[in-house]
């Protein structure tokens, strides 16, 4: 530290381990680096960290051979060996980001500098944060509330139970604080509280590539009337609205879909829906998107319907919307390809159907019913890559 210092190095990444997270020796080293840098105005990463990613520049500071995809996620973490295994797992999922960082001990730099920086950067559209401890809280809340007037910032906070905050200590030397205190810090800046890195990631890509909804009024069409009748539990167990339809709009639909359909919301358009029964569908309800704030669109395999000419009349569906659209195209080799198309579209598509209502209840529950965006819950439709 002593020869950065007078080489006039800004930035020092410290990867070892053995300070404040050591016990006390740890944290008198701890301190004497913090000291020396002090004195020669070098800014320190860590210590006991994994370092920084920044894969739209090429920089890989860490020991992790395998760098990620560049992308929209900012990946903010305590914990390195959460990185390493995301990072991991990132590539086949072909998810990219704009920035992964290592935090460390936060000896230095804190999270909310990194979140100040990623918030900032225009390249980030969403921001994750895995959180052992928040050293400064008021100065986290902060900045943090002025990046999630901008952008999302979604947030997992480790340490809920006893035996947790007991291994954040020895992990990190983080003080876990309360589970409870941290998540209405969340909410009252803005952050969005997930329970899982799964969910985390799954609100993250829903929102770089969507944008905030505008509201939770939704509507549902489906080729199949059993995930048609799922989606209105899974509706009503993360609290997003099941539009009901005048009868104007409903008049409309009867021109286009068979006698037989559902005559409702969630729209059953039975299963002998071909890919055109999907795009006039979509017409109708572009024309009636004054009533609706999201659409979950679901797929499955049949006889008659094209995957690939539904994912790309889903395509079509979303550029003449300003509204969130999630696709929930369900099956196995024969949505490989339409879920490619989507992907190459920006628009997020979900396997598993309880996953797709969880995420954006996740985000609606905090965005749109008490988050400080009430009445600002804006789609932005700049973030998909057209």
């Amino acid at each position: 530290m002593k020869e950065a210092g007078e080489k006039g190095v800004p930035l020092a990444i410290i990867i070892t381990s053995g300070f404040r997270e050591g016990g006390a020796a740890g944290k008198l080293l701890e301190d004497e680096i913090l000291a020396i840098a002090k004195k020669y105005h070098v800014r320190i990463m860590g210590p006991n960290c994994l370092g920084l990613m920044l894969p739209l520049q090429g920089i890989n500071t860490t020991f992790d051979p395998v760098s990620p995809r560049p992308g929209k996620i900012a990946f903010i973490s305590q914990s390195g060996a959460i990185i390493t295994t995301i990072v991991d797992w990132s590539l086949p999922e072909e998810i990219g980001f704009s920035a992964v960082i290592s935090v460390g001990n936060q000896a230095d730099l804190t999270f909310e500098d990194f979140v100040g920086f990623v918030g900032d950067d225009p390249n980030t559209k969403a921001i994750i944060l895995y959180i052992e401890q928040i050293r400064y809280g008021k100065r986290f809340m902060d900045i943090v509330s002025r990046i999630t007037k901008k952008k999302p910032v979604i947030a997992i906070k480790s340490g809920s139970s006893k035996i947790g905050q007991k291994a954040a200590s020895s992990h990190t030397g983080s003080l876990a604080g309360s589970f409870a205190v941290y998540q209405a810090a969340f909410r009252q800046s803005g952050v969005i509280p997930v329970r899982s890195i799964r969910e985390a990631f799954q609100a993250a890509e829903l929102l770089a590539s969507e944008g905030y909804p505008q509201g939770v009024r939704a509507i549902v069409i489906s080729n199949a009337g059993g995930f048609a009748v799922l989606s209105s539990d899974y509706a009503e167990r993360f609290g997003i609205e099941i539009v009901t339809f005048p009868p104007d709009l409903v008049h409309e639909l009867d021109a286009v879909l068979p006698k037989d359909w559902s005559r409702e919301n969630p729209i059953d358009m039975v299963g002998d829906s071909s890919a055109d029964r999907y795009a006039k569908t979509f017409d109708v309800m572009i024309q009636h998107q004054d009533l609706w704030d999201l659409a979950f669109v679901i797929a499955v395999p049949s006889a008659i319907s094209d995957p690939i000419r539904v994912a790309n009349e889903l395509v079509r569906f979303s550029k003449h919307t300003h509204k969130m659209i999630v696709g929930c195209m369900i099956g196995g080799d024969s949505m490989k390809t339409p879920l490619r198309i989507l992907r190459d579209a920006g628009i997020p598509n979900f396997p598993d159907m309880e996953d797709a209502f969880r995420a954006v209840g996740n985000i609606c529950t905090c965005t749109c019913h008490d988050g400080p965006r009430q009445g600002h819950c804006v789609s932005d439709h700049s973030n998909r890559e057209e």
